[in-house]
């Protein structure tokens, strides 16, 4: 169940035992957001702090899951914000605007909330995420946009940002970027009691935020969206990802590669393949499996991503020529 957590006094703390409640914490916290794939036992955290009226910072903590921001509850609920987010420990990556970015500890990633993205993580995360409106950074139009899912390089404003980010509250002990350098002795364990931002605290946060992302934008030639090989690779493991989840499809997959529903049927015509095709093969084949392991005829068709035990028998029957109680051992 949702609830505080108590400690300290963020603006926002909670902890959370499944995917739905995850749901609702993350889309309270940032934006509206959709948690698709996680494990049966699911559990995470997160703490926010507001550093002054349109500044939050927030301290994650998640077992394996995959977040979206789709195009849906972008019309719902709109918003300009702009998210940095330092991988502390685990893996996984961003997909956003064509591309994707690997997260590992240390690394520092953006994205826009004013358009498409998903986060994948493989397992247990820790992240840091400051949270602020576009209209504060320094950004031309375009230019976030080139910036989003990709790696940002070493650079001055990159190792100022580290030094500020490591006084703040949550901000102790997280890795340093590859190229970023150590903080000095003393830096890195927040400012004990420090509970109040002054506006000319914020104000040199989102400054420094704006020239990082300004520095990184002008030091880094920017590489080509995916190709056609890649989109279809992408789309088929995240096809493969969400197979658990009922509402994994086709319009999904597109959304998620920010690509449209069309040119994502055409990357499967080329090999005389479909994404719903494909994508039943694929849970078709995984409730194989768990069927010879044992599991019931409903349990695998829940795991499959079947709500319906009778379609899914006539599915499994169609392309296995038998059914899926004839299977069991």
């Amino acid at each position: 169940m949702v609830g505080p957590t108590g400690g300290a006094t963020p603006a926002l703390s909670l902890d959370v035992a499944s995917a739905d409640e995850w749901a609702d914490a993350v889309s309270r916290a940032f934006v509206p957001l959709r948690v698709g794939a996680a494990p049966r036992h699911f559990s995470a955290s997160l703490s926010q702090r507001a550093l002054g009226p349109s500044l939050r910072l927030t301290s994650v903590r998640s077992d394996a899951s995959e977040v979206s921001r789709t195009r849906r509850t972008l019309t719902e609920n709109p918003s300009d914000d702009v998210l940095l987010s330092w991988q502390r420990a685990g893996h996984g990556a961003l997909l956003q605007h064509g591309r994707r970015a690997a997260f590992r500890p240390g690394v520092l990633s953006v994205y826009d909330a004013s358009a498409p993205y998903t986060l994948r993580f493989d397992g247990p995360i820790e992240q840091l995420v400051l949270q602020l409106p576009r209209r504060s950074l320094r950004l031309r139009a375009g230019e976030l946009t080139d910036l989003t899912a990709r790696p940002l390089p070493a650079s001055a404003s990159l190792r100022a940002l580290v030094a500020m980010l490591s006084t703040l509250p949550f901000g102790g002990g997280i890795p340093m970027p590859d190229g970023a350098g150590s903080p000095r002795v003393g830096e890195g364990a927040g400012v004990p009691g420090r509970e109040e931002f002054t506006a000319a605290d914020v104000e040199a946060l989102a400054e420094a935020v704006s020239g990082l992302l300004v520095g990184a934008l002008r030091a880094s030639s920017a590489p080509a969206p995916f190709g056609d090989e890649e989109l279809l690779r992408l789309a088929r493991q995240g096809l493969r990802a969400g197979l658990a989840d009922p509402r994994t499809g086709p319009e999904r997959a597109a959304a998620e590669l920010n690509v449209s529903l069309r040119r994502l049927q055409r990357l499967f015509e080329r090999d005389g393949d479909s994404p719903a095709a494909y994508l039943r093969r694929e849970r078709l084949a995984h409730a194989r499996a768990l069927l010879l392991e044992g599991s019931p005829v409903a349990a695998a068709a829940r795991a499959s991503g079947y709500l319906d035990v009778d379609a899914f028998s006539r599915a499994f029957k169609r392309e296995h020529g038998a059914s899926p109680a004839s299977l069991r051992p």
